[in-house]
């Protein structure tokens, strides 16, 4: 366990990591009687012990808890940074975050969509949404709209239990329906073989495209049929 004193405090206790700095009312806050750091300055302090995507997973988290917004943890990291170690890992995550305008709201979407990031494949819509006459109007995790691909964080910690499996695999039912190829992705593909993932998501979008293409052609064709027996 780590713990954040005073600098002046001279307590040790076996058992605890101490740090000493001094920690400005701003970013101060007491749970319970106890006293602690507030979700941003959390952040900043996570910044100098994980690497990147950890860092990201948990600013999305906080994100979408509404614990702490983007602009509020960098704006605290400004009075902050100055020699501090993670600040340039953090200030591209929030720069992410920024741009995007929506948080995303799993560990396994955040490493899907960094994995995306750092492949040469167009960026998909975040949160699409779809709607028939089924159920619902749901959304889509990572849609590629225009080739009518739908890419899902299958994840096994929100999807585990019998009613999560059988919500989304209506869900995915629907989107069929709908003309929607699924191709759901996992935390072990993304982990193991993040490559083959990006190379799947690839091939469909080609195989989409020229299915599309073919759809095109065949419609005008009719069109042209249509036209002549007129």
């Amino acid at each position: 366990m780590e713990v954040t004193i005073a600098r002046r405090d001279s307590r040790r206790a076996p058992g605890l990591l101490v740090h000493r700095t001094d920690v400005p009312s701003e970013d101060r806050r007491v749970l319970r009687g106890i006293p602690a750091t507030s979700v941003a300055r959390t952040l900043i302090d996570l910044a100098t012990c994980l690497d990147e995507d950890q860092l990201a997973i948990v600013v999305e988290d906080a994100w979408w808890r509404k614990l702490a917004a983007p602009d509020w943890v960098e704006r605290r990291l400004g009075k902050l940074a100055r020699g501090r170690d993670g600040a340039k890992a953090l200030r591209r995550v929030l720069a992410d975050c920024r741009r995007r305008g929506v948080p995303l709201e799993s560990a396994l979407e955040v490493r899907l969509w960094r994995l995306l990031k750092r492949s040469r494949l167009r960026l998909p819509e975040l949160g699409y949404p779809f709607a028939d006459d089924f159920g619902q109007p749901g959304r889509i995790d990572f849609a590629y709209p225009g080739h009518q691909l739908a890419v899902e964080a299958d994840g096994y910690g929100t999807h585990g239990d019998r009613e999560a499996f059988e919500r989304d695999r209506v869900r995915y039912a629907r989107l069929a329906a709908l003309g929607w190829r699924v191709l759901p992705v996992t935390w072990r593909q993304v982990d193991e073989r993040p490559a083959k993932v990006v190379e799947r998501i690839r091939r469909a979008l080609q195989i989409t495209t020229a299915g599309l293409d073919r759809l095109r052609r065949h419609d005008n064709a009719l069109r042209l049929l249509s036209s002549g027996a007129r």
